[in-house]
C-alpha cells in the first residue's frame, strides 16, 4: 500500500476496529485511541460523501 494516497477511514472499518478493540481492551490498538480516530475518520466521510441520517 502506497503512504501517498491512503485509504480513507469508512463505516466496515469502524465497525471492525470498534469490534475488536472492544473484544480486546488491552491491545495496542485499543491503547493508542484507534478505535476512536476510526469513529472520526468514518464520520467525517459519510458528512463528505453527502451520506448518513437526516433528520
Amino acid at each position: 500500500m502506497s503512504k501517498d494516497k491512503p485509504t480513507p477511514w469508512d463505516e466496515g472499518a469502524k465497525a471492525r476496529i470498534m469490534s475488536n478493540t472492544a473484544k480486546n481492551p488491552n491491545s495496542p490498538s485499543a491503547k493508542s485511541g484507534l478505535s476512536r480516530k476510526a469513529q472520526s475518520g468514518a464520520d467525517k466521510n459519510v458528512h463528505q460523501q453527502g451520506g448518513g441520517k437526516r433528520r
